[in-house]
């Protein structure tokens, strides 16, 4: 999440159900990661009354609902999340702002994800849009680390069961070979039991116990399940014999449960009740970890792309611009669009944004790669001769005036671009030198474009 979100440090606290103290802490430190500093706080020890802060901070989201936010840590108005006394880790820290958000399963809070940057935000509707979409992702991986403790403490129960049940319960491998061998009326049977864990059951006895044992053994391997009394060494004995078995429902062994007749039916229903609740818990972390596997792509998706109109982002289009040698930059900017934002509102503006990026991506296909820079301007990295990236261009000044944008109530708002294009020719093998030089070429070709008359493309033809 700290490089999804591109912020310093990220912190996951989880919270009992009454807000009294923190049983699970998870921090990724994206910076200062080998300092004292970056450790006191994976141990929750910033200060001394930094777990009260903790418990203060997340009972207030609880009851708000809402994210809290802390532009500036050394603001010395600010005394929910940070005091006087955490200011100074924080300072250490390098952490000047934070952005909590609250985690509710269940309709109770469930954990907090707070966001620490190593400079000042304002935390705007759009920054904020983007962290609580990180936020939301997280949701199934947290409910996977929930299921995962409820199937550690349904295990931990099953083999109390095991061990307390007044029953001695014996696992056989399909040779014979036991593998387990628990319960309170083991030392019944045996007084040395530990040894007999390893051992094959038809070496430990003969006669006719052992043939009788061994047709029990293969039916329950047959995929049987049946209750045989038998004798041994002068007790009786009742044993359920059925069959383990695998993912796929294939018989891999067979399980005894031993007992006395007026204990045999609780023992096994109890045991059957925790085997289905053992499956079931195992069926819902399998989901959990599906879910948390899709949150994944779709975090570094968003990671990668506008949020508004899906096209690449700023830091990906130049990442991918100095790693695929375009041939040619080219720059779009959305003409006059201050007016339409004061005209039609902002979200005619996004509106206007995502039609023109739609736009784009219609023009110039294939050719290129579109991705917005910042506000309404756009970039295309191109693939394909200086001419062809250069028909491009053209194709898409004109389909951007020829295609109105639908804004809402039916009303409809024609908008042009302009454009500058510029060959990205490298002389030397820096390739980001060489893209920075044509985005600059084809930056000063778009505002001759404006200065001519808008509504244009000027190409510049100069080497890059």
């Amino acid at each position: 999440m700290s490089r999804a979100s591109g912020f310093a440090w990220v912190v996951i606290l989880v919270f009992d159900p009454g807000i009294e103290r923190v049983i699970d802490r998870a921090i990724n430190v994206g910076r200062h990661s080998n300092t004292e500093t970056a450790e006191r706080g994976k141990r929750g020890q910033e200060s001394e009354n930094s777990g009260e802060r903790d418990l203060l901070g997340a009972r207030h989201m609880a009851w708000t609902r809402q994210p809290y936010t802390v532009p500036d840590v050394g603001d010395p108005n600010e005394q929910l999340l940070v005091n006087d006394e955490l200011r100074h880790f924080y300072e250490q820290a390098h952490i000047l702002s934070m952005a909590s958000f609250p985690v509710f399963t269940k309709d109770a809070l469930y954990a907090t994800i707070t966001f620490c940057g190593s400079e000042q935000h304002a935390f705007d509707e759009t920054e904020m849009g983007f962290l609580g979409s990180l936020v939301a992702q997280a949701g199934p991986t947290m409910r996977a680390f929930k299921l995962n403790r409820e199937l550690r403490e349904t295990d931990q129960r099953l083999r109390a069961v095991f061990t307390n049940a007044p029953v001695f319960i014996t696992v056989f491998e399909p040779d014979g070979t036991i593998v387990l061998l628990e319960g309170a009326d083991k030392g019944t049977i045996a007084q040395e039991t530990a040894s007999l864990v390893g051992s094959r059951i038809y070496d430990l006895v003969r006669g006719s116990f052992a043939e009788e044992l061994r047709a029990n053994l293969e039916r329950g391997l047959a995929g049987d399940s049946f209750t045989a009394d038998m004798q041994w060494d002068g007790r009786d004995f009742q044993t359920r014999f059925a069959p383990l078995r695998d993912h796929d429902g294939s018989a891999t062994g067979v399980i005894g449960v031993t007992t006395d007749e007026s204990e045999r039916l609780r023992a096994t229903r109890e045991l059957q009740r925790m085997n289905i609740d053992l499956t079931a818990a195992m069926e819902r972390a399998e989901a959990s970890a599906r879910e948390a596997e899709a949150s994944r792509l779709r975090a570094e998706y968003l990671a990668q792309h506008d949020a508004l109109t899906g096209v690449l982002s700023r830091r990906a289009w130049f990442e991918m611009a100095a790693s695929r040698h375009p041939t040619a930059i080219a720059v779009f900017d959305v003409d006059r669009f201050k007016r339409v934002n004061d005209q039609y509102g902002h979200p005619a503006g996004d509106t206007v944004l995502k039609t023109v990026a739609e736009s784009l991506g219609a023009a110039i296909g294939e050719d290129g790669v579109i991705g917005r820079l910042g506000g309404e301007e756009f970039g295309a990295l191109f693939n394909v001769s200086v001419a062809d990236a250069e028909r491009a261009c053209q194709r898409a000044v004109e389909l951007v005036a020829a295609r109105p944008c639908g804004l809402s109530e039916g009303r409809v708002v024609s908008v042009t671009i302009s454009a500058g294009l510029a060959p990205c020719r490298r002389a030397s093998d820096n390739t980001k030198d060489a893209v920075a030089r044509a985005y600059d070429i084809a930056d000063k070709a778009l505002y001759e474009a404006k200065n001519t008359g808008r509504d244009r493309l000027v190409t510049a033809h100069a080497a890059a």
